[in-house]
């Protein structure tokens, strides 16, 4: 049988609602920033290849 020697991790610090809030809040702000550009960027893909395919 294996030897189950593993020791459990130490539960990580408490964060208060306002660093939990925050740390959400920047999350969602990178996540809108990214699904902007990346929309950008697949609209300009597709005038491009109307333009050059057309």
């Amino acid at each position: 049988m294996s030897e189950h020697s593993h020791v459990a991790h130490a539960p990580m610090q408490a964060e208060t609602p306002e660093e939990f809030l925050a740390d959400r809040q920047s999350f969602w702000n990178g996540f809108t920033k990214f699904t902007l550009w990346s929309v950008i960027f697949v609209v300009v893909v597709l005038v491009l290849m109307a333009i050059f395919l057309l």
